[in-house]
């Protein structure tokens, strides 16, 4: 994959849980990074292969350079669209490229 393929400014964002008021839970998001990234929407045989995966419902491939702290409990967000991280795919194994699939959320 060529680098200038990455032309899109996303933000990667971890969950975070804090405690508020007894027996109270306060869900909010933190901006893990700011990176640069591909956002390809599926369409025809991939939207299908992606659907077999077990959760289902992938709308979205986001291709980052390789981060070994990209895991499936994050989100990115691309202006106002924010997706959930399906699966983490480290496609070659050479830890260059990690393909995301993601759902994008409707508020």
């Amino acid at each position: 994959m060529a680098a200038g393929k990455l032309r899109n400014r996303v933000l990667l964002q971890r969950l975070v849980q804090r405690s508020g008021v007894p027996g109270e839970t306060l869900i909010s998001w933190t901006v893990i990074a700011a990176i640069w990234a591909e956002i390809r929407d599926l369409t025809g045989r991939e939207w299908y292969e992606a659907q077999q995966l077990p959760e289902g419902d992938v709308t979205t491939d986001i291709i980052i350079r390789y981060r070994a702290d990209v895991t499936r409990q994050m989100r990115v967000t691309h202006g106002a669209d924010i997706y959930d991280i399906v699966a983490v795919l480290d496609r070659d194994g050479r830890r260059e490229w990690l393909t995301l699939k993601c759902r994008e959320v409707v508020p």
